[in-house]
């Protein structure tokens, strides 16, 4: 038997192959481009639109740096506060057993305080220049300051309070960017227990203090949002409260 009827040829046949139906067509589609000119207008309105647009994503994104690190902040102290009464052998929540506010008095920092919140934090000596305009290293200024393992920089504010830098060297240091402010309750007071951490402007530390006006909402610049101003403290409290850092 054969099969030249198999075979493809030009004869058309049931079994023929249309091969003509298989070639490419011989026709070349024009293509469109753009010019040299459209192209440079095109990257012109690029670079205008990233111009504006990114440094407004960066300083969000920096705000939101500062908000998650003041947070953590925040509870890192509330619990080192804690530890403080179990480090000294006293029954938790105990301070005076503990001695930590023995030496609170108006006008000195209360050194032996952050001793302890050193302790409790696993935090070092810190004697570098170059936190908040050289308070840890400048002579008569008898601050202790410490710094944590993740960076975190804290001083006394006087005999009451401590500065916190949440990114310690990294920063410009700040207030109410990247240094924040806290006060302890020293007693039980006004429904406020002892020991606790109050960020300054906060409705909490408003009323331990019975200071309507301390809270950062009746604070003129501070519910503005002003720093560099009297209130520029209480802007703690605003972040805290608010979760970000609007302004």
């Amino acid at each position: 038997m054969r099969f030249d009827s198999y075979i493809v040829s030009d004869t058309k046949t049931a079994f023929s192959v249309p091969i003509e139906r298989e070639l490419l067509p011989k026709k070349s589609l024009k293509q469109k481009a753009f010019t040299l000119a459209e192209t440079l207008i095109t990257l012109s309105i690029i670079g205008v639109v990233a111009a504006i647009t990114v440094p407004t994503l960066m300083s969000g994104a920096q705000k939101q740096t500062y908000v998650t690190g003041l947070k953590k902040a925040y509870n890192q102290l509330q619990h080192a506060m804690q530890m403080i009464p179990i480090n000294e052998n006293c029954p938790s929540g105990d301070y005076e057993c503990a001695g930590t506010f023995t030496e609170i008095q108006d006008g000195k920092f209360n050194n032996k305080l952050m001793q302890s919140l050193a302790t409790a934090l696993k935090a070092k000596r810190y004697t570098e220049k170059d936190f908040y305009y050289g308070l840890c290293h400048t002579e008569g200024y008898d601050a202790e300051c410490y710094i944590t393992e993740d960076g975190m920089i804290f001083a006394p504010y006087w005999s009451d309070g401590l500065f916190v830098d949440v990114n310690g060297p990294k920063g410009n240091s700040v207030r109410g960017r990247d240094v924040f402010v806290f006060a302890f309750a020293t007693e039980n007071k006004n429904g406020i227990k002892q020991g606790m951490i109050l960020p300054s402007g906060s409705k909490q530390y408003a009323t331990y203090h019975n200071q309507p006006y301390w809270y950062w909402r009746n604070c003129p610049h501070a519910s503005k949002g002003i720093t560099g101003q009297a209130c520029d403290d209480e802007l703690t409290g605003r972040v805290i409260e608010t979760g970000k850092m609007d302004y």
